[in-house]
């Protein structure tokens, strides 16, 4: 099923865009310039997009305006934008990019052309990832006919015009609606940021779809851009296994597995989250898809896994980033520890556990290995029998390795 974008719900794949429009041209005069120090060029070269303050040898221009690369010996690599404040010194656009003139509007062309093949069941899509699209610090999801920016540096921040001028001429959106409140704004200098950037018609709840399951969605008050777009490919391998299963759904949300579950033959669904709004969504969402047999429970999830008696043939744990810096590593480990030993005590034998964190902090190694404590602690023999990161519209560049924040492990028990 296309990808419905555009005017008038033009399929994606129909989308015609105006190459002899010229946007985001600039003064080349004003694009600065940064020297990277000897040896310091080689990820560059190779794609990585970061460049951080020890290897910048010289910067001439404006902070958080375009500049061109050169490496030591003076010879070009492309082009980024620099924040003086940032550990991250330098952010590269695109790879290997030459001339600034519509660059922006090039990139984002080119990040929404890369959806077109994915043939993904929904219209609720990311269409640009940060760095894995070559354009670090923006993240542009599509809810309909609704688009959400999120901006997370002061490079992207100085081209927010461009941003929204390109996604006008690409998409034809009626609603683009800014929510940039990331840690990263802060540590780049910048206020958190939400509010309409464009508005042609009244945005209220908005209806979305992933295959036969329809959602309403809050991309004002809704967490990160109303959705959990990353975790959609889990929801739908979760479909294959849920018939006459009892499962229960932790840190639930807006209840994502919870009605892909009920809508493929889950006997029974339980979802618990501690957000009065996620708990009032969810029975929104049962409703809207004339669904059964659905307890949602408004209530901490320590809180509820302590006292529960009840055991799952599924449980699925899904929570918060629990480590939002490197300082709380530790403690963050503590914590997923305790909840992943609490959520599998409740797994049936024979059970199926899926367990995720999107900690970008907590790799993938560390996380199995908490994975694999909190089972000693629980006295449970597990298996994995599945491992997913992220969905197919999050799709990552092989240079850039600490996009890698989602990690989702699938065991039997």
């Amino acid at each position: 099923m296309s990808l419905e974008l555009g005017l008038k719900g033009t399929p994606m794949s129909e989308v015609q865009v105006n190459e002899e429009v010229k946007l985001n041209r600039g003064d080349s005069a004003l694009i600065g310039t940064v020297r990277l120090k000897p040896n310091r060029d080689k990820t560059v070269r190779l794609g990585h997009p970061w460049v951080f303050s020890k290897g910048i040898a010289s910067f001439e221009g404006i902070n958080g305006g375009l500049v061109r690369v050169f490496c030591s010996q003076n010879t070009p690599i492309g082009i980024g934008y620099v924040n003086e404040r940032s550990n991250i010194r330098l952010r590269m656009l695109g790879h290997f990019e030459s001339d600034p003139d519509r660059l922006i509007f090039r990139l984002i062309k080119k990040s929404i052309e890369r959806r077109k093949i994915l043939n993904i069941p929904s219209n609720a899509v990311r269409l640009v990832n940060g760095e894995n699209d070559g354009l670090s610090g923006l993240i542009v999801d599509c809810y309909h006919r609704v688009l959400v920016i999120q901006i997370g540096t002061l490079g992207m921040e100085i081209l927010k015009d461009q941003i929204v001028e390109a996604l006008d001429l690409l998409v034809g959106a009626p609603v683009i609606y800014e929510k940039s409140t990331s840690i990263s704004r802060k540590e780049e200098g910048l206020k958190s940021s939400n509010g309409w950037l464009k508005k042609d018609e009244e945005v209220g709840l908005v209806e979305i779809f992933e295959k036969d399951v329809r959602f309403l969605i809050d991309v004002v008050e809704g967490q990160k851009t109303g959705f959990f777009l990353d975790q959609r490919n889990m929801r739908f391998w979760l479909k294959d296994h849920v018939e006459h299963k009892s499962v229960l759904n932790l840190c639930a949300y807006s209840g994502g597995f919870s009605l892909h579950a009920l809508k493929s033959g889950a006997s029974k669904v339980t979802s618990v989250d501690i957000s009065r709004e996620a708990c009032r969504q969810m029975h929104l969402n049962t409703e809207l898809n004339g669904l059964k047999n659905h307890e949602i429970i408004e209530k901490d999830v320590f809180e509820f896994l302590t006292n529960c008696q009840e055991r799952y043939d599924i449980v699925v744990l899904d929570p918060p980033a629990f480590i939002k810096s490197k300082k709380d590593l530790l403690k963050g480990a503590k914590a997923y520890r305790e909840m992943n030993r609490l959520a599998l005590e409740k797994v049936k034998n024979r059970g199926i556990f899926l367990s995720s964190s999107c900690s970008y902090f907590l790799d993938e190694g560390f996380f199995e290995t908490i994975l694999l404590e909190a089972s000693l602690l629980a006295k449970r023999d597990v298996q994995v029998i599945h491992r997913h990161s992220l969905a197919l519209d999050h799709m990552k560049s092989l240079a850039f390795r600490e996009g890698e924040y989602l990690k989702t492990v699938v065991m039997l028990c």
